[in-house]
């Protein structure tokens, strides 16, 4: 059975504070991906732990050092250049399918969707929010986005028999690289 509730956890730090974003990255059920936000004073590191408890954390530089700080160690980390370069590589793949279809055929060619750049913790997107919650959100919504551009990915390859064949005609989830 897919899953349709999976919320990973973005973290950035700003000042005393450490602000924490959770995505919907699980299949698109039509409800807003950016699913809550926190802004918690680095005096309550519990409450800190517990936001990030049991999720996929994309971490920026600043949240890794205050989480360091504070002895609290999140468990997987997305990694968003191998994010990015994985889900070039299977559309690569699925476009590769579709290149070596017998000619002539009558087939529709799938229409891609343009990949996200990879994102940098280091030097993140400083988005349009307002302080401190701005960096955090722009990559929330960095997070999020590459989860509907993959959404759009299994859409074009789903309608094609010819590309499912082998991993069936199920969304998949968003292959989010780890470490």
């Amino acid at each position: 059975m897919p899953d349709f509730d999976r919320t990973d956890a973005v973290a950035d730090a700003q000042g005393e504070q450490v602000i924490i974003w959770h995505v919907q990255t699980g299949l698109d059920d039509g409800m807003p991906r950016l699913t809550g936000a926190w802004v918690v004073d680095r005096a309550e590191p519990d409450k800190i732990a517990a936001l990030l408890e049991r999720r996929r954390c994309l971490i920026t530089a600043a949240a890794a050092k205050a989480l360091a700080d504070l002895d609290i160690s999140p468990g997987r980390r997305i990694d968003p250049a191998a994010t990015i370069a994985g889900i070039a590589a299977e559309r690569d793949l699925l476009q590769a399918v579709y290149d070596a279809l017998p000619a002539p055929h009558t087939f529709v060619a799938p229409i891609w969707p343009e990949l996200p750049a990879p994102l940098d913790p280091a030097d993140p997107p400083t988005g349009n929010a307002v302080p401190p919650t701005g960096i955090a959100h722009a990559v929330a919504r960095w997070l999020a986005g590459v989860a509907d551009t993959w959404e759009k990915i299994e859409r074009e390859r789903i309608t094609r028999k010819y590309l499912s064949e082998s991993d069936g005609r199920d969304r998949r989830l968003t292959p989010f690289a780890v470490r």
